[in-house]
């Protein structure tokens, strides 16, 4: 019984120290089939659509990652990411940043800092 306990506590403690309560910002990004969905939980009302830019049009850029409309955030803050995917597996990732974050068909929740 006193192994249950200690468990139970090590479970908590790894869940607990990836709580944060100071955010700045969330940010949500819905991944569908073809394309991303952004939402902003406290910005009410701030949904946008991200789609890919066809390889014909994207000239000097990099294939496959470039989008039509860009996520803009401001810097020096504490961002969460919450990733769900609501059909397939997906990968959302800012290269420049050096984020890469793999979706599975659950709510994902990351911490940044930009």
């Amino acid at each position: 019984k006193n192994e249950e306990v200690h468990m139970s506590n090590c479970l908590y403690c790894v869940y607990i120290y990836d709580e944060i309560t100071n955010l700045d910002l969330g940010v949500k990004l819905n991944g569908c089939q073809c394309y991303w969905s952004f939402e902003m939980p406290l910005a009410e009302g701030l949904v946008s659509d991200c789609l890919i830019v066809h390889s014909k049009d994207t000239f000097a850029q990099i294939r496959l990652l470039e989008r039509d409309m860009a996520l803009t955030q401001p810097i020096k803050i504490i961002l969460q990411l919450m990733v769900p995917s609501k059909v397939v597996l997906h990968i959302w990732a800012v290269p420049r940043l050096g984020v890469e974050i793999d979706v599975v068909t659950q709510v994902n929740q990351y911490i940044i800092f930009l």
